[in-house]
């Protein structure tokens, strides 16, 4: 849905009159559901992806948090960190090598290539949730226990 375009001008419309309508206690659930269908026009799969990752990321601030011992709170924090950024080099690298390999085996000239599309504001996200478990491990804030 582009947004530049009727679908988006009457979707826009229709989330921010039931936010408004919405009590103050529902208005986060509004919201989430909301970006949640939104991006869920553009990829579905990738929004699973995406709640994947978010999923991944409180579990592993709660976590954090909640280790007695400091290299407990390392190796998780480590390993939560390196997953995102593995996620990201995965999906960086996905297209350039499969464009290679359908270069080397011939694929690329006749036959169908393999083709990724690196999902939208991924880069952005991840850095903002390795950035949030950085910060929870050097306790510059707390974790959050609401997943809204």
């Amino acid at each position: 849905m582009a947004f530049l375009s009727l679908p988006f001008a009457l979707f826009l419309g229709g989330a921010v009159a039931v936010f408004q309508l919405s009590p103050a206690r529902w208005r986060p659930l509004v919201l989430l559901g909301a970006s949640i269908g939104f991006y869920a026009t553009w990829s579905p799969g990738h929004t699973l992806l995406l709640l994947g990752v978010t999923l991944l990321a409180h579990q592993a601030a709660v976590g954090i948090e909640g280790r007695r011992t400091e290299a407990g709170k390392f190796r998780l924090a480590v390993t939560a960190v390196a997953a995102l950024a593995l996620l990201l080099v995965g999906f960086k690298l996905a297209r350039p090598l499969a464009d290679w390999y359908a270069a080397g085996s011939g694929a690329g000239s006749g036959g169908p290539a393999l083709r990724f599309l690196l999902p939208l504001g991924l880069s952005y996200y991840l850095f903002k949730l390795i950035g949030y478990l950085l910060d929870v491990y050097w306790e510059t804030i707390r974790a959050e226990r609401s997943l809204l």
